[in-house]
C-alpha cells in the first residue's frame, strides 16, 4: 500500500498519538523524485498542524513575512510539475535541480508566498527547502546556459565542503 493512503487511512490514529505531523514530514521528504501527488499531500497537510510540521522536520525560517522561492523542473511537462509542493529560498538550488536529471526543458519557476502559507522550511539537505504550494508562479526567463552557471555556485560550494571536511 501507498504511504500516503496508509495515512490518509489512519489521520484520526495518527493525530491522537501526536505523531501525524512527523510521519507526514517524514513521507514528503522521502518521496521519489516524480511523485506528483500534489492535491493529495496538500490536502494532508492542510489538516495537520503548521506548529508541529515545524517542530517535526523544520528549521528556522528566515525572517520576513513574505519570501521568493523557486523550483526547477524538468522533462516533458514542466508547467505540471511547477506545481509542486518543494520549492526553495535559493535560485542556485532551484537551477540545480532543473538541470540534475539531464532531462529535457529545464526550467525554473519562481513565486512570493506569505510565511503563514508556508508548511515547513527546511535545510537538512542544504536545498533551503520550503513546503508550500503557492497558487501564483512565474517561469523565468532562464537559458541553459544561465541555469548552468547558477547551478554551478551549487556544485562548488558542495566541493568546497567535501574538500573541507577532508582535511585537503
Amino acid at each position: 500500500m501507498e504511504p500516503l493512503q496508509i495515512i490518509a487511512d489512519d489521520i484520526e490514529f495518527l493525530k491522537a498519538a501526536g505523531v501525524y505531523e512527523s510521519v507526514l514530514m517524514y513521507v514528503i521528504m522521502d518521496l521519489p523524485y516524480g511523485s506528483f501527488l500534489y492535491d493529495t499531500l496538500e490536502g494532508l497537510l492542510k489538516q495537520g498542524d503548521k506548529a508541529k510540521f515545524h517542530r517535526a522536520y523544520g528549521d528556522k525560517l528566515p525572517p520576513g513575512e513574505k519570501h521568493i522561492i523557486y523550483r526547477g523542473v524538468s522533462g516533458t511537462q514542466p508547467d505540471l510539475y511547477a506545481q509542486g509542493l518543494s520549492w526553495s529560498l535559493s535560485l542556485e538550488r532551484a537551477a540545480w535541480f532543473a538541470l540534475k536529471s539531464g532531462l529535457m526543458n529545464p526550467a525554473v519557476y519562481r513565486a512570493e508566498i506569505g510565511r503563514n502559507d508556508i508548511y515547513c522550511f527546511t535545510n537538512a539537505r542544504r536545498e533551503q527547502e520550503v513546503i508550500c504550494r503557492p497558487r501564483q508562479y512565474k517561469k523565468m526567463k532562464l537559458n541553459t546556459q544561465e541555469l548552468d552557471r547558477l547551478a554551478c555556485c551549487i556544485q562548488n560550494r558542495q566541493f568546497q565542503s567535501v574538500k573541507a571536511a577532508s582535511g585537503v
